[in-house]
Protein backbone atom coordinates (compact mmCIF):
# COMPACT_ATOMS: atom_id res chain seq x y z
CA UNK A 1 0.00 0.00 0.00
CA UNK A 2 2.80 2.31 0.84
CA UNK A 3 4.23 1.54 -2.55
CA UNK A 4 0.95 2.48 -4.19
CA UNK A 5 0.88 5.76 -2.31
CA UNK A 6 4.40 6.54 -3.39
CA UNK A 7 3.52 5.63 -6.98
CA UNK A 8 0.42 7.85 -6.92
CA UNK A 9 2.43 10.68 -5.42
CA UNK A 10 5.10 10.23 -8.08
CA UNK A 11 2.46 10.17 -10.87
CA UNK A 12 0.96 13.35 -9.41
CA UNK A 13 4.37 15.01 -9.41
CA UNK A 14 4.97 14.00 -13.01
CA UNK A 15 1.55 15.34 -14.00
CA UNK A 16 2.30 18.65 -12.26
CA UNK A 17 5.71 18.79 -13.91
CA UNK A 18 4.18 18.05 -17.32
CA UNK A 19 1.50 20.73 -16.77
CA UNK A 20 4.16 23.23 -15.68
CA UNK A 21 6.21 22.48 -18.79
CA UNK A 22 3.16 22.87 -21.04
CA UNK A 23 2.21 26.14 -19.34
CA UNK A 24 5.77 27.45 -19.61
CA UNK A 25 6.46 26.37 -23.18
CA UNK A 26 3.98 25.09 -25.73
CA UNK A 27 1.26 22.49 -25.52
CA UNK A 28 1.25 19.44 -27.79
CA UNK A 29 -1.94 20.41 -29.57
CA UNK A 30 -0.61 23.96 -30.14
CA UNK A 31 2.58 22.47 -31.55
CA UNK A 32 0.53 20.30 -33.91
CA UNK A 33 -1.41 23.35 -35.12
CA UNK A 34 1.83 25.25 -35.70
CA UNK A 35 3.31 22.29 -37.54
CA UNK A 36 0.23 22.08 -39.77
CA UNK A 37 0.35 25.83 -40.45
CA UNK A 38 4.04 25.58 -41.27
CA UNK A 39 3.36 22.70 -43.66
CA UNK A 40 0.64 24.71 -45.43
CA UNK A 41 2.91 27.73 -45.66
CA UNK A 42 5.78 25.62 -46.94
CA UNK A 43 3.56 24.07 -49.64
CA UNK A 44 2.29 27.51 -50.67
CA UNK A 45 5.86 28.87 -50.94
CA UNK A 46 6.93 25.86 -53.03
CA UNK A 47 3.98 26.29 -55.41
CA UNK A 48 4.59 30.04 -55.71
CA UNK A 49 8.31 29.62 -56.35
CA UNK A 50 7.69 26.84 -58.86
CA UNK A 51 5.14 29.01 -60.67
CA UNK A 52 7.49 31.99 -60.70
CA UNK A 53 10.35 29.87 -62.02
CA UNK A 54 8.11 28.57 -64.81
CA UNK A 55 7.13 32.14 -65.74
CA UNK A 56 10.77 33.24 -65.78
CA UNK A 57 11.75 30.26 -67.93
CA UNK A 58 8.94 31.10 -70.38
CA UNK A 59 10.08 34.73 -70.56
CA UNK A 60 13.68 33.66 -71.16
CA UNK A 61 12.51 31.33 -73.91
CA UNK A 62 10.57 34.20 -75.51
CA UNK A 63 13.62 36.47 -75.29
CA UNK A 64 15.86 33.84 -76.90
CA UNK A 65 13.32 33.29 -79.67
CA UNK A 66 13.03 37.03 -80.22
CA UNK A 67 16.82 37.32 -80.26
CA UNK A 68 17.05 34.62 -82.95
CA UNK A 69 14.32 36.29 -85.02
CA UNK A 70 16.12 39.62 -84.77
CA UNK A 71 19.41 38.05 -85.85
CA UNK A 72 17.71 36.44 -88.84
CA UNK A 73 16.08 39.73 -89.83
CA UNK A 74 19.39 41.57 -89.50
CA UNK A 75 21.05 39.01 -91.79
CA UNK A 76 18.23 39.36 -94.29
CA UNK A 77 18.46 43.17 -94.19
CA UNK A 78 22.22 43.02 -94.63
CA UNK A 79 21.81 40.78 -97.69
CA UNK A 80 19.16 43.10 -99.12
CA UNK A 81 21.38 46.12 -98.48
CA UNK A 82 24.26 44.45 -100.34
CA UNK A 83 21.96 43.59 -103.25
CA UNK A 84 20.63 47.16 -103.44
CA UNK A 85 24.18 48.53 -103.34
CA UNK A 86 25.22 46.31 -106.28
CA UNK A 87 22.15 47.41 -108.24
CA UNK A 88 22.95 51.04 -107.44
CA UNK A 89 26.50 50.61 -108.73
CA UNK A 90 25.14 49.04 -111.94
CA UNK A 91 22.60 51.84 -112.34
CA UNK A 92 25.28 54.48 -111.76
CA UNK A 93 27.45 52.86 -114.43
CA UNK A 94 24.55 52.84 -116.87
CA UNK A 95 23.83 56.49 -116.08
CA UNK A 96 27.45 57.43 -116.82
CA UNK A 97 27.33 55.60 -120.17
CA UNK A 98 24.02 57.23 -121.05
CA UNK A 99 25.28 60.72 -120.13
CA UNK A 100 28.41 60.30 -122.24
CA UNK A 101 26.30 59.24 -125.24
CA UNK A 102 23.66 61.89 -124.57
CA UNK A 103 26.32 64.58 -124.89
CA UNK A 104 27.22 63.35 -128.35
CA UNK A 105 23.52 63.07 -129.27
CA UNK A 106 22.91 66.63 -128.15
CA UNK A 107 25.72 68.09 -130.26
CA UNK A 108 24.58 69.71 -133.48
CA UNK A 109 25.79 68.13 -136.63
CA UNK A 110 27.98 70.24 -138.87
CA UNK A 111 26.70 70.69 -142.36
CA UNK A 112 29.98 69.30 -143.68
CA UNK A 113 29.35 66.04 -141.84
CA UNK A 114 25.86 65.82 -143.35
CA UNK A 115 27.31 66.33 -146.83
CA UNK A 116 29.90 63.62 -146.21
CA UNK A 117 27.18 61.18 -145.21
CA UNK A 118 25.14 61.90 -148.27
CA UNK A 119 27.99 61.38 -150.76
Amino acid sequence: MKLQLEQTKEDGNQAKLSKNLEDTFIKKNEFKVLDLDFSKLSDHVKKTITGNIAKIEQKLSNIESSKQDTANKMTELSNNDEKVFKELVTLSSLKSKFESKANSWDNKVDSSEVKSWIH
